[in-house]
């Protein structure tokens, strides 16, 4: 079965259907600074989500690795997308 394409009105999205999946595809229409706008959001999210479920009653490592695996990971995330949006905004100016 070949590559079947069907067109939406949407100009940005384009469904494929491959060997009887359908994958999503953005095409360059798709501002990327929405996209890292988008994930510095999520991280930040996930850093406070983290934090409200954190054992405060016990701080260990042993109690609470995920989460501070989490915090870290997601600020290297948000410090990141930071970053690449203030460099994006210099550059554009």
């Amino acid at each position: 079965m070949g590559l079947q394409t069907v067109k939406l009105q949407s100009e940005n999205l384009q469904f494929a259907i491959c060997n009887s999946k359908i994958c999503l595809y953005l095409f360059s229409k798709v501002n990327i600074m929405d996209v890292q706008k988008i994930v510095l959001y999520l991280a930040l999210a996930l850093i406070l989500v983290n934090l409200v479920l954190m054992d405060y009653s016990d701080l260990s490592w042993g109690n609470n690795k995920g989460h501070y695996i989490g915090i870290l990971a997601m600020a290297f995330v948000a410090f990141a997308r930071f970053y690449d949006l203030q460099k994006e905004k210099k550059g554009n100016q």
